[in-house]
């Protein structure tokens, strides 16, 4: 049994001392050494010898210290392949390759290289020497066939390379077009040499030699050695003598024999043993991309170039001598602390690629030798990159002693889950050539030049490769083109050399803080971004404005409710009586906060008008909430009055006493205007205090910028609960528009709702994101929607994200543009907005409004980039002054404004990004806070309801988006007894607003965790799909098809009991076994069935009812039935995988 140890200290330790000469064994659990003659003895590695000497001990007396291939040279290659008996097998890294070309194709696995040929070529002889350097190395000239499923090497005859010479292409143009052509026509590996070549003419003095060479036979090494061969053996058969190179002691496949046998599953356990203890646990890198991500991934790609200065280089050499670390250690090492500031995760994976080519026989050799690296390492806010760089040096030089496991078996042993939209391990790459340069050559008269080809293509989302020059660092960036766009990696290699700068001018600086932006940048981002200073009245408060347009228009109709309007000086005079009565009757101060729970009606907009002109400051309450909430909150806020209707019913009977009062107190613009209760992760709603000054800014932003007139009408639908009917009420009221307040039944009825629009000729209305779509879903099945709507000149969307689909589908039937707005309870109702078009691939929350600052900061609160994400705060004018007897979670979230002394910013808990024109793109929640229907909900505000119930032991409430884009919430519980979803409903009615009653309910029974021991949410199950959260339940064959299938997957998975509803991938499938079956099946059924097909035949039911309906019939599929069926199968291994965890 293995103790809990670290594998990867003792191992590195271990090949610390073979390298010095010391070999270490144990024997009766005594610790042996022993040392090489005339080797010096290390007095640091004693030390740590003996200080980890019980782990060495219980390491090599486990399973995990076979440690032979470590301790020992390692067995020295053999030309054995010709001798072999079977078939010789592909190496790990080829038949990695191999698979990709089965699946999909491998043109991003062509290895171009092209020279522009200057002088009097002898294109005979050119051709000649090719042919040798082919005949030369035998990886060049050999195919792969199956046997039985398996891909083998067959070598083919030599002398049958052929080069095609093209001296008709005319023009700039036709020769580049050929060039793409050429490098772009796929090899057909089981019959294709593995290298090609055509010889193109420019004039009599000029040549592009355009050459392809399959990665699955070559890797960058390998250019050089060709380009050096041919330089020799064009020179000896141009001056017509032979050429006597040194003969290679191995060919490429007694390489693949030895690599077969070296890593089969009894030598390799302690290798794979260090990768498996290193990578345990990785998550993928979530870098923030310009595109959203495919289920399938593109391998479409772009690179661009750019230098390093010599400066910059310099210092970092000196630097890495002066830290007894490598220039590479030291570039990854700000390399990781790029990714770690872009994604905000602290655990990245960064693959690298070694040579790998650690014996002598292999270094003159023609061949896929190269191999893949995982480098781990992890970061926090507080690490001087000084100690960083230490722990990349650690983790490196570790990798470094097990870079000969190939990588695609430690994907195979790691068993990564299925994704086909991203690489395994690893996302970015980052290299630092050390590979020979393919060198500039003058043969003669003919001189060699190597010419820049563009990459069309990238295996990775990000590749950062630097190459070393005289004049500095060069650096190729390659990356997916759709994930990034070119401005993107200009701005992150230009944030990665900044790095580098702040690294050398500070390296014991917390890599947190290490400056990152250029002065420019930070400048663009806090002013010009933010550049919405504006004059407003300020000196005026809302009651103040609304008495102004009763003085200068008081017979407007500036309300209409049902059949009954009503005009300012009738509006008026009712407020006037109610402040009046509040005052005198109620006893209320200035200051004084005032309940408002009323219904729908004219004396909603008079009693909230009367409780401003008495200088209070009104809490709305929703009539429709639990009595328990009700009382929380007048308990919380502590109103002196509480106005429902049996209040409004004694106001009546007394109120005409009061008439003619006016005026009778006085606000100020810094007074407190309404506290607005929102839902509180506590559990608690929680009240937000706003002020006049901040509403009158943003509603005479609203009035001016989107240029309503006294014309306008204003259809008011929002719950006075809800902060967007502070605009629809005061607005109207206060500016001179007219305002139609919608009946309660109205307000969830799309006939209702045209029928006012139609009535009252309404032309700007407001719908929270998952209300529009409802309406679009009833109304716009009628071709007369345009007509109807007929007089509506604006929409005006927030409350919630906005889907691009649901934009599209209004600006299919009319013309009428949607304006979204985004602002939180704890501003003056919206700070951003954004004018949508029916060509919108997002829908973005825009730029600031007049006198508000937007800020992207990150977990320090320190300023982010354009394009990365972090947490969206607001400062300026529209502020609210916080929370309503919490002190302390005000503190918490409204803190001093780090770009502007004096002032404070909110800290939204939402998740956004600046894009490069200043438009903000919202990404959700940083929390688990979620918005359904435009409320704002705290899951933990449910949970903890639920957890008040006496049968429930665990819960966790989701958002879950359906199909027809609308949110629905969705709790699971952990319960001992059977209870039902009526029951849940009713206990959480008793406390909870119908808004927060979850849709769905899942019983588990515990729920998914974290390897921190948090709620897992992303594991928890579809509510629709329950069977996939416990698993598959056995079912036998029911017929000869089905029995033959399950035989040949015990055959190929190895298992004795297979049901016929097992997931191939969940039973231990992987993509080669998938081939072997598939072989199987086409040999036992004499059938054809391609192997993209049978991605989309999960278990042995759909195989054999496929075999069934479609006998011997021929089947093709295209570029997109593959993409779909690929995509449609990897989404099925992901959800039984991601269930099979679960249960």
């Amino acid at each position: 049994m293995i103790m809990n140890i670290d594998h990867g200290k003792v191992i590195a330790l271990l090949a610390w001392a073979k390298r010095n000469g010391i070999s270490v064994s144990v024997k009766e659990e005594q610790l042996f050494l022993k040392v090489e003659k005339g080797k010096p003895v290390d007095a640091g590695l004693m030390d740590r010898i003996r200080a980890l000497k019980e782990d060495i001990v219980h390491f090599l007396n486990s399973d995990a210290g076979n440690f032979k291939a470590i301790n020992t040279a390692r067995e020295k290659i053999l030309p054995v392949h010709s001798t072999h008996t079977g078939n010789v097998p592909l190496s790990y890294e080829q038949e990695r390759i191999w698979l990709i070309d089965r699946l999909r194709g491998s043109t991003d696995y062509h290895l171009p290289l092209v020279l522009r040929l200057k002088g009097r070529l002898n294109i005979a002889v050119l051709e000649k020497a090719i042919n040798a350097i082919v005949d030369r190395h035998e990886v060049l000239r050999t195919v792969i066939r199956e046997e039985d499923g398996i891909p083998c090497q067959h070598v083919m005859p030599k002398g049958k390379w052929k080069m095609s010479y093209h001296d008709d292409l005319a023009g700039a143009d036709a020769l580049k077009e050929f060039v793409s052509e050429f490098i772009n026509q796929p090899f057909d590996l089981s019959n294709d040499s593995m290298l090609r070549s055509a010889l193109l003419k420019e004039d009599d003095d000029s040549f592009l030699w355009v050459t392809v060479v399959h990665h699955i036979a070559s890797d960058g090494w390998s250019f050089s050695v060709m380009v050096k061969e041919y330089a020799a053996f064009y020179t000896a058969y141009l001056q017509e003598r032979d050429l006597k190179l040194p003969e290679l002691e191995i060919q490429y496949a007694d390489y693949a024999i030895w690599q077969r046998s070296r890593f089969d599953a009894s030598k390799s356990g302690s290798r794979l043993l260090y990768w498996q203890d290193r990578l345990q646990g990785a998550l993928p890198l979530e870098l923030p991309t310009d595109y959203s991500r495919t289920s399938v991934m593109n391998i479409k790609g772009h690179s661009l170039h750019f230098t390093i200065d010599h400066k910059i280089q310099t210092a970092l050499h000196r630097w890495s001598k002066q830290e007894e670390t490598t220039l590479f250690m030291t570039l990854l090492a700000a390399f990781n602390v790029l990714l770690y500031r872009y994604s905000g995760q602290n655990d990245i994976c960064v693959g690298t690629a070694v040579a790998n080519r650690t014996q002598r026989a292999t270094e003159a050799l023609i061949g896929f030798f190269v191999n893949t690296l995982v480098l781990r390492n992890q970061l926090s806010d507080e690490m001087p990159f000084r100690q960083f760089l230490q722990q990349v040096k650690r983790h490196t030089i570790e990798a470094y002693e097990y870079q000969d496991v190939p990588f695609s078996k430690l994907v195979e042993h790691l068993s990564v889950g299925a994704d086909p939209g991203r690489h395994p391990l690893f996302q970015v790459m980052f290299n630092l050539q050390n590979t020979p340069p393919v060198p500039e050559i003058e043969l003669g008269e003919i001189r060699m030049e190597v010419e820049q080809i563009a990459s069309t293509a990238s295996k990775f989302d990000l590749s950062f490769d630097i190459t070393e020059t005289w004049n500095g660092l060069d650096v190729r960036v390659e990356y997916s083109v759709n994930l990034f766009t070119a401005g993107t990696i200009n701005r992150m290699v230009a944030h990665y050399i900044r790095l580098l700068k702040s690294v050398v001018a500070n390296p014991d600086e917390q890599v947190a803080l290490l400056p990152m932006l250029e002065p420019e940048e930070e400048n663009r981002i806090l002013y010009d971004f933010n550049d919405t200073e504006h004059v407003f009245p300020a000196h005026r408060t809302i009651i103040g404005l609304f008495e102004e347009q009763v003085a200068n228009d008081p017979d407007r109709v500036a309300l209409v409710f049902k059949d009954n309007s009503f005009t300012n000086k009738e509006i008026d005079e009712q407020a006037n009586r109610v402040a009046a009565y509040l005052i005198h009757h109620e006893k209320i101060s200035k200051g004084d906060l005032v309940g408002i729970k009323l219904d729908r009606s004219e004396w909603l907009i008079m009693v909230m008008l009367g409780v401003l002109k008495a200088a209070c400051v009104y809490v709305p309450v929703d009539t429709a909430y639990p009595q328990e909430r009700i009382d929380y909150i007048l308990q919380d806020s502590a109103c002196k009055v509480l106005i429902d209707e049996d209040w409004l019913k004694v106001f009546k009977e007394q109120g005409p006493v009061y008439a003619g009062a006016g005026s009778v107190a006085v606000s100020k613009p810094e007074d407190l205007m309404y506290v607005m209760y929102t839902s509180g992760s506590t559990g608690k709603p929680k009240g937000v205090m706003v002020p006049h000054k901040g509403v009158v800014n943003r509603l005479q932003w609203m009035w001016t910028h989107y240029a309503f007139t006294s014309q306008d009408v204003i259809l008011q639908k929002t719950t006075f609960t809800f902060d967007v009917s502070v605009w629809e009420i005061f607005m109207p009221l206060c500016w001179g528009a007219k305002m139609i307040l919608c009946d309660k039944e109205d307000i969830a009825s799309p006939p209702n709702l045209i029928s006012l629009i139609e009535k009252h000729g309404v032309t700007c209305m407001h719908f929270v994101p998952g209300m529009l779509l409802t309406f679009i879903d009833f109304s716009f099945n009628d071709e007369g929607i345009a007509v109807q709507l007929k007089s509506l000149q604006k929409l005006i969307t927030s409350g919630e994200a906005l889907p691009v689909e649901v934009v599209r589908r209004w600006y299919d039937k009319v013309n009428i543009p949607i304006h979204n707005l985004y602002g939180p309870t704890e501003a003056s109702v919206d700070v951003t907005y954004y004018a949508t078009t029916k060509h919108d691939t997002r829908i973005l929350i825009g730029r600031p409004v007049w006198n508000t600052q937007m800020y992207i900061l990150d977990a320090a609160n320190r300023l982010l980039p354009v394009g990365v994400p972090g947490e969206i705060c607001i400062g300026g004018t529209g502020l609210a002054y916080g929370y309503w007897n919490k002190p302390a979670l005000t503190a918490e979230k409204f803190i001093a404004n780090p770009f502007k002394p004096g002032e404070r910013i909110y800290k939204t808990g939402d998740a956004g990004r600046w894009l490069p024109d200043g438009n903000i793109e919202f990404l959700g929640r940083k929390d688990n806070q979620v918005k359904i229907r435009g409320y704002r909900i705290e899951p933990e505000e449910i949970e903890s309801a639920l957890l008040s119930h006496p049968a429930i032991g665990a819960a966790a409430v989701i958002a879950r988006e359906s199909n027809d884009l609308t949110k629905e919430l969705v709790a699971y519980v952990v319960s001992q007894t059977a209870i039902t979803a009526t029951g849940i409903r009713d206990y959480l009615g008793k406390t909870l607003p119908a808004y927060m009653i979850p849709a769905y309910y899942v019983q588990l029974e515990q729920l998914p965790r974290t390897p921190n021991g948090k709620i897992d949410r992303k594991g928890l199950p579809d509510p629709q799909g329950q069977t996939l959260a416990t698993g598959f339940r056995y079912e036998a064959p029911s017929n000869n098809i089905e029995e033959e299938l399950v035989l040949i997957w015990k055959e190929v998975l190895g298992k004795d009991t297979i049901g016929i509803r097992d997931n191939f991938f969940g039973a231990g499938g992987n993509s080669l076994k998938l081939v072997k079956m598939v072989s199987m099946i086409n040999k036992r059924f004499n059938e054809n069935i391609p192997v993209v097909t049978a991605f989309t035949l999960p278990n042995i039911k759909a195989l054999a009812d496929y075999l069934y309906e479609h006998g011997k019939k021929e089947e093709s599929s295209s570029v997109e039935d593959i993409e779909r069926s690929i995509t449609m199968m990897e989404d099925t291994i992901y959800l039984f995988n991601k269930n099979w965890n679960e249960g």
